[in-house]
Parts: C-alpha cells; sequence; structure tokens
C-alpha cells in the first residue's frame, strides 16, 4: 500500500475534478447567458434543457480528463492552474459587455416602437430582454468574486512549495493545501447555490437534485 494505490489516485482526481470544475464555472455561465441572448424570444419561458445539460456534461468531462492527466503526470498542475486563470477575467469582461448590449437594444425598443420591422412584436421581445437581463444582473459580480477568489486561492496553491521545500516543512505545506481544498469546495458550494437561484438549472434538474 501507498499514495501511489487506490483509492488515493482516485481520491485525487476527484479532488482535482471539483477544483478544474471551478475555474470552467464562468465559462459555462458565459456560454449558457450568450445562448440565452441568442434565443432572447423565448429562452425564459421556453427552457431548452439540453443547453445546461450539455454544458454540464462537456465541463464534467473535460474537468476529470484534466485531472486525470495530472494524477497520471503527463500534466503539470501548478502551471496548469496558473494558466487555466486568465480566461476567467476575458470571460467576465466578454460577459460585461454582453450585459451592456443587451441593455442597450431594450432602451432602444422602449424608444423606438414597431422602428423596424423585426420588431413588430417589441411587447413580447421586451418582457424576455428583461428577464435576461435579470438573471445576467444577478451572476454578474458572483463572476467577478469567483475569479478574484480563484486568483487568491492559487496563493496557497504557488507560494508554499517555494518556501517549504524541507522535510521538516511537511505539516505546514499540508495544511497549506487543506485550505486551498476547502476555498475550492466552498466555491463549488456557492457555485451551486448561485445556479440555483438564478434558474441557472432547469426547473426538472432542480428537482431532481
Amino acid at each position: 500500500s501507498g499514495l501511489g494505490y487506490f483509492p488515493v489516485p482516485f481520491l485525487n482526481i476527484i479532488r482535482l475534478a471539483g477544483f478544474n470544475l471551478s475555474f470552467l464555472f464562468c465559462g459555462a455561465v458565459f456560454s449558457e447567458r450568450m445562448c440565452a441572448t441568442r434565443y432572447v424570444i423565448d429562452y425564459e419561458s421556453n427552457v431548452r434543457t439540453y443547453i445546461s445539460v450539455s454544458l454540464n456534461i462537456s465541463a464534467d468531462i473535460f474537468s476529470i480528463l484534466i485531472a486525470t492527466l495530472i494524477v497520471k503526470g503527463v500534466l503539470n498542475g501548478y502551471y496548469l492552474s496558473l494558466v487555466a486563470l486568465f480566461p476567467n477575467p476575458f470571460y467576465c469582461l466578454m460577459f460585461r459587455t454582453m450585459l451592456r448590449r443587451n441593455e442597450r437594444h431594450l432602451n432602444r425598443l422602449s424608444e423606438q416602437r414597431g422602428a423596424k420591422s423585426r420588431d413588430a412584436y417589441t411587447l413580447s421581445l421586451r418582457v424576455q430582454l428583461k428577464e435576461n437581463i435579470w438573471s445576467m444582473q444577478k451572476i454578474e459580480y458572483v463572476l467577478y468574486l469567483l475569479s478574484f477568489v480563484l486568483a487568491f486561492d492559487l496563493i496557497f496553491v504557488f507560494l508554499p512549495p517555494l518556501f517549504l521545500d524541507g522535510p521538516h516543512d511537511m505539516r505546514s505545506l499540508q495544511w497549506f493545501t487543506v485550505a486551498a481544498n476547502i476555498v475550492v469546495a466552498l466555491l463549488l458550494v456557492a457555485a451551486i447555490s448561485m445556479a440555483f437561484h438564478s434558474d441557472f438549472l432547469p426547473t426538472r434538474l432542480k428537482r431532481f437534485i
């Protein structure tokens, strides 16, 4: 028995998969709201379950795959975490841009009703846009907070090994690892709570959970 034997590698894969999911959450939320904007006319009332299911399955499979490659030693988890952090600010910026675009569209419809032939059904479109904007406004600052906390959490991941490299430092290094795991676990709980609160999950999936 040892750290290289079951169930230790399996448990490490589960832990790292959860860590990867926290990094993928911003991208998944951005993709879901992008679909909501694309199908804004009936997205909030006609839930397309396949979109949420596809995003969740894709994120899970990708997270498990990356975690497995890290545990097998194919990928360096430290450097990969650092690289994976950079897309989050980009997603936040794109999310903000999409929100502002929807707000401008709503204002334009409110001020110029019927000015365009494609906006002949502006009443329904305005209602759906308001719902979409309302959801995005609730999500926006959570994405900012998530990106900041993930960046802060990397302090527990990267800095300790640079200073705690002696055999007598193993206990302190383990405590830093525990702290990083706790932060990631809290992030996942917060993400699930936010998904329930913001209708990111389909109603049927909420009932199943």
